[in-house]
């Protein structure tokens, strides 16, 4: 990438991870704060998934964090390459005495991920009998926007206004 960005005279500069911020952790812990959590529910924390140790390692402690936050026990499962996949995440959560399995797709952008997470775990809680609530993924919010934004600035980087274009075609 360094040669590359270098041949076409562009500066690369890669920031930390987001998934472990406080912000978004709190983001996560409140979709589940208004919904009367209680023993018999199970919180299926769905993350990307990583080929990374350290970013599988990462995800555990979000998870961990966002399930404390709340007092809910939890399970962890991946919609992208990493194991436990969706089914055997749900696996997972349906072998514990669940009345509801609340799954939280950790993930920010919309897409083939975020639809594969409805599409695989409706079936199963169907087939066990068993509720199941899918929370909306992080997505485009406020605080993920603020969260870019301070990043940013802490590099000291900032995002040039878009440049004017000339008009096409003469007319003023």
């Amino acid at each position: 990438m360094r040669e590359a960005s270098a041949a076409r005279g562009l500066e690369i500069e890669v920031g930390s991870a987001l998934g472990q911020d406080t912000a978004l952790v709190e983001l996560a812990a409140s979709r589940l704060a208004g919904l009367a959590l209680g023993d018999r529910d199970v919180l299926l924390f769905v993350g990307r998934g990583s080929s990374e140790p350290l970013a599988l390692s990462q995800v555990e402690s979000v998870a961990a964090a966002v399930a404390g936050a709340v007092g809910v026990g939890h399970v962890i499962c991946y919609a992208g390459i990493s194991r436990p996949d969706l089914a055997e995440g749900m696996a997972a959560a349906l072998e514990r005495p669940a009345r509801r399995v609340v799954a939280l797709p950790y993930l920010l952008h919309t897409g083939v991920l975020v639809r594969c997470v409805e599409e695989v775990l409706r079936p199963l809680a169907r087939q066990a009998g068993t509720e199941l609530l899918v929370l909306p993924h992080i997505g485009n919010c406020p605080t993920l926007v603020d969260l870019v934004a301070g990043r940013l600035e802490a590099m000291g980087k900032t995002i040039p206004p878009t440049p004017t274009l000339p008009r096409q075609g003469g007319g003023s």
